[in-house]
């Protein structure tokens, strides 16, 4: 396998021009936010992140969570739940690799969570709007 092939291989299988990046010849990092098509692509806390200073905001969620003493290495994010994320803050887990019906309940439990902290105390109207995510 030639050097080309390795390379494109590394970024998720999608080919990548080498000058689009200036880490690319020794970025390892499984999600790149210069690849468009990411789809279900998944991230562990520990595994590589993009080394562009200016990126995608996902990117620098995935900073913050490699940061946390208490993330489960072992439990993975994808795009969707990277984008979801408000505040990255402790006890912030992932999903067990490649269960989509967990992401979907990942999403609705954290979007439930966001909405509620929204609500300010006394306005039973957003409470309620919250509480029926």
């Amino acid at each position: 396998m030639g050097q080309k092939s390795q390379d494109t291989m590394k970024q998720l299988s999608l080919p990548m021009e080498p000058n689009e990046c200036r880490f690319y010849e020794g970025c390892d990092a499984p999600l790149c936010p210069l690849n468009t098509n990411l789809g279900r692509s998944m991230w562990f806390p520990g595994e590589p992140i993009c080394h562009l200073r200016k990126s995608a905001d996902w990117v620098r969620k995935q900073r913050k969570i490699a940061l946390l003493k208490d993330i489960d290495a072992s439990r993975c994010f994808t795009i969707r739940m990277l984008e979801h994320i408000a505040r990255v803050q402790k006890g912030l887990q992932g999903i067990e690799r490649g269960d989509l019906a967990q992401e979907k309940a990942w999403l609705r439990r954290e979007g439930r969570a966001k909405n509620i902290r929204r609500a300010r105390p006394g306005n039973t109207e957003q409470a309620k709007l919250s509480d029926d995510f």
